[in-house]
């Protein structure tokens, strides 16, 4: 195998270095030895910002001091946060000569610096940053999460109370219009109550009235129907007078006392004229006269015309059926008919009061049923008033009953959020410090981390006094620079695996 080159790396700060070389001559005398010391200034610089390029080390709010003790020469002006960091990852790599220079001043033992040193710290360092960083994001998260929790329960407790308010007023409106239903209904009910019993009074005094009006109606009937059969008699007898007997009695120039005589009377009852007989046998003479006569209404005959017929026709002895008759067969019927007029007038007479009271019965009895209907008019739509109010009433109870429900429902969640966020008020209180601290931790970590990085990998060579005058060292460059850290800073605690070191 042609041009192979073997490179080996050695350590001198590493345990065995002495032996090693002693047992193996051929590493020097057969091989080209360079010994590399450590890297300058701008070397642990670029080395340092290049390997912290990808963490979050800006910071904007960052104002460099006026006097910034300055490592690396060529750093800008004014430098960034992440420069100034760097800075001190340098400052912190050279603090290690200086203290080997005064170990070698009293005399003991150094400690050989190389770039693999800074190397580690950066390492340490860089995953240090990250583990801490996410540990603090992690614990931010979860406070965050409770606390967010926390006011979500405030918020819904303070809409469940408004809710709560809100259900209350609606309750108290249902039982309001509950109440005011309820109220009416009985109102109406009452009112329906005494309209029935109004109903059932006038139901008898209807009754009362209609037994009267039938037992004054049977009287009249009963007395006209006295009369009426020789009414209706009288009317068949003018009816069956023949046209002949009128045409003898028409043609009459001097007609007999009682042929005359009827016919005045005649005339008289149907209010025609008859002063002399002229004027009465054109009475006669008219087509209409038998008929006149049939369809005579008795109610025309006043009280007067009846005790002037009474007077001067039916007082006279002769005035009579039988007697006209053999004067003339067409006046026989005519006197039976008047004679039963005036009878049946005189009959109207005497009922005529009954009649008027039984129409005024009727009449009352009609406005009594009438008033009847409009009570149980009335009571209908009052009964259908009462349904509605019913409906509504039992509308109004159920959606009362689902509002309680409600309330009952809203009232234990409250109760529960309530009693939860007591349980949690010094939990609450704790997560806000800690909430509150993590701004602190995230603002420290920078130095933290840089201060706890350098110890792991540079102070485990040194005794207690050396490693506190460089961690002195360390912090006060820190400070110099405005790079904040924990004044309190408890390495152990914070880095646990310095535990074992």
């Amino acid at each position: 195998m042609n041009n192979l080159h073997v490179v080996f790396t050695m350590n001198p700060s590493t345990e065995g270095l002495k032996s090693r070389a002693a047992t193996s001559p051929a590493l020097f005398n057969r091989c080209v030895l360079n010994w590399f010391g450590d890297w300058s200034n701008h070397a642990l610089f670029q080395v340092g910002r290049e390997f912290t390029q990808k963490l979050d080390l800006e910071n904007s709010f960052y104002i460099p001091p006026d006097y910034l003790p300055v490592v690396y020469e060529e750093l800008s002006r004014p430098p960034t946060y992440r420069e100034v960091i760097v800075n001190a990852f340098v400052f912190v790599h050279k603090t290690l000569h200086q203290a080997n220079e005064r170990l070698a001043k009293r005399g003991g033992g150094t400690m050989a610096i190389t770039p693999r040193h800074y190397l580690d710290f950066i390492n340490h360092y860089v995953k240090l940053f990250h583990e801490k960083r996410a540990d603090l994001e992690e614990q931010q998260l979860h406070l965050n999460v409770g606390l967010q929790k926390i006011r979500e329960t405030v918020d819904n407790v303070e809409e469940l109370q408004k809710s709560l308010s809100v259900k209350k007023r609606e309750l108290e409106e249902k039982n309001t219009l509950a109440n005011q239903k309820l109220k009416q209904m009985v109102k109406d009910q009452q009112e329906a109550e005494r309209k029935k019993a109004t109903s059932q009074e006038i139901q008898e005094q209807l009754k009362v009235k209609t037994k009267v009006i039938e037992e004054k109606k049977k009287v009249v009937l009963d007395d006209l129907a006295k009369v009426e059969p020789a009414v209706e008699d009288a009317k068949s007898a003018v009816k069956s007078i023949r046209k002949q007997h009128l045409v003898e009695m028409r043609s009459m120039a001097n007609p007999p006392r009682l042929v005359k005589f009827t016919l005045e009377s005649i005339c008289l009852l149907l209010k025609e004229p008859c002063s002399d007989w002229k004027t009465i046998r054109s009475t006669i003479m008219k087509d209409n006269f038998i008929s006149s006569v049939v369809n005579f209404s008795t109610e025309d005959i006043t009280e007067d015309l009846r005790a002037r017929m009474r007077k001067q026709y039916l007082s006279d002895p002769d005035y009579n059926f039988e007697t006209v008759s053999h004067a003339s067969k067409a006046c026989g019927p005519l006197v039976k008919w008047s004679v039963a007029q005036i009878n049946y007038a005189d009959m109207l007479n005497r009922v005529d009061p009954l009649r008027n009271e039984l129409q005024s019965l009727e009449d009352e009895a009609t406005a009594t049923r009438q008033k009847g209907e409009e009570v149980d008019l009335m009571i209908a739509e009052l009964e259908k008033s009462i349904a509605k109010y019913k409906e509504e009433y039992a509308v109004l109870i159920s959606d009362a009953q689902a509002i309680k429900q409600d309330l009952a429902h809203v009232e234990a969640k409250v109760n529960r959020s309530r009693a939860l966020l007591n349980s949690l008020a010094n939990e609450r209180e704790r997560w806000e410090q800690g909430s509150e601290q993590f701004k602190t931790q995230m603002s420290t970590i920078v130095g933290d981390v840089l201060l706890s990085s350098a110890f792991m990998a540079y102070g485990g060579y040194f005794d207690q006094q050396f490693r506190h005058s460089l961690f002195t060292k360390w912090q006060s460059q820190l400070q110099q620079s405005n790079i904040q850290f924990k004044s309190d800073l408890a390495l152990t605690e914070y880095c646990p695996m310095l535990m074992n070191a």
